[in-house]
Formats: C-alpha cells, sequence, structure tokens
C-alpha cells in the first residue's frame, strides 16, 4: 500500500501509481536530472526516459533541475519536454 511504504524504492515513487497518488497533494514533481535523461556511455545525455510524458498524462507539471538550466536549447530541440 504507498499510504504505510516506508524508504521505498526509486521504481515505487517513479511508478503511476505512486504518482497518481501525490497528485492529490502536489502540483509537479522535481525530479533528478538522470530521472529525465539518463546519460549514455559515455556520460553525455541519453534517450530520455518517459517519466515527463507519465507525468503530464497525470496532469502534474514537471520542474526541471538546474542541470538543465545550460541544456535548454537542447532539451526542447530534441524534444524532451
Amino acid at each position: 500500500n504507498i499510504i504505510h511504504m516506508h524508504n521505498p524504492e526509486f521504481a515505487e515513487i517513479t511508478s503511476n501509481e505512486y504518482l497518481s497518488y501525490i497528485k492529490k497533494y502536489v502540483v509537479g514533481i522535481g525530479p533528478w536530472k538522470d530521472t529525465i535523461v539518463r546519460p549514455n556511455s559515455s556520460n553525455y545525455l541519453g534517450t530520455p526516459t518517459d517519466l515527463v510524458d507519465r507525468a503530464h498524462a497525470l496532469g502534474l507539471e514537471v520542474f526541471l533541475p538546474l542541470f538543465f538550466s545550460l541544456s535548454l536549447s537542447f532539451i526542447f530541440v530534441k524534444g524532451i519536454v
């Protein structure tokens, strides 16, 4: 049960079930940068995850980490956000 989770795993707190639960209390999420775009083997930005799409589908805003403020042109050109 989500309400009684203690020290949840990362996969649990980014699940659709958990996002649906927290949207009762929050307007958005501020995820860690690697949960939006994981680094590739060369430590460059890799393929985006579906976290932003899933959060938006549930009506949640996504607040980008400061790291992305330096890379906004890349993010918007690639269509991540």
